[in-house]
Parts: C-alpha cells; structure tokens; sequence
C-alpha cells in the first residue's frame, strides 16, 4: 500500500496543531531603486498565521527604508497539499514553504514601491 507524500503531510500537520502562529526568526531585505542602486531594508516585525488544517494563511511585514518610509507587506493565501504557495500580484510576490512537522516557515517575497522593488526573504519559528 502506497501513500501519497502529500496525505502524510498533511496528517502530520494535523497531528501537530491545526493553528500556528509563527514568530518572525530571521530576515533580510532589500531595496533595488529604479535607478538600479542597491539599499538595506530594516524588517521591524511582523506576523505569520497558518492555518494547517483549512490550508489558509496571512502574513504580513513592515519595513522600512530611509527612501521607501514605512511599507506594510501583506499577503493570504491557500497552501497545497505540499506546504507550498506561490502567488504574483500587479505589485508583489510571494513564494512559501513550511516544514512536514508545521514547525518552520519560510519565504520570499517581493513588493513594488514608487521608487523601486523591495524583496527579501523570511524564516519563522513556531
């Protein structure tokens, strides 16, 4: 008998909590003007909700540069079977992945502002 990796993955998420709420472990940001100069983005905080068993979540960033000011990141969405979601928008993208056991996430994102492109990358503990 052969189960599929995604039924076990998503068992395994149930078995663990069917809600997290994940604390921001790690980041880096960046800012590429679009006069093509490169900039160091501050990433105050921010929040990262999974729900493991309907699959949803939402995540938010604030973040901040002496030329962008204030930026909130904001982003749902549906994960599959896998733990994987990615999605693009006019003005951003974001690409995510959690762990088998529901403990880790991680992703990177990118989001456009009047004077370039803001991107990073994110990692969460539960």
């Amino acid at each position: 008998l052969s189960i599929a990796p995604e039924v076990v993955v998503k068992e395994a998420w149930a078995a663990n909590a069917n809600h997290v709420s994940f604390k921001l472990a790690a980041a880096q940001a960046s800012l590429t003007t679009t006069s093509g100069a490169i900039e160091s983005v501050e990433v105050l905080g921010g929040a990262l909700d999974i729900d493991f068993a309907s699959l949803g979540f939402t995540t938010q960033l604030e973040l901040y540069n002496p030329t962008t000011s204030l930026v909130q990141f904001n982003a749902s969405g549906t994960l599959d079977n896998r733990g994987f979601f990615s999605s693009t928008s006019n003005d951003a993208s974001i690409s995510l992945i959690t762990t088998v056991d529901g403990t880790e996430s991680s992703y990177y994102f990118k989001q456009q502002v009047d004077s370039g492109a803001i991107e990073g990358i994110t990692y969460w503990q539960d």
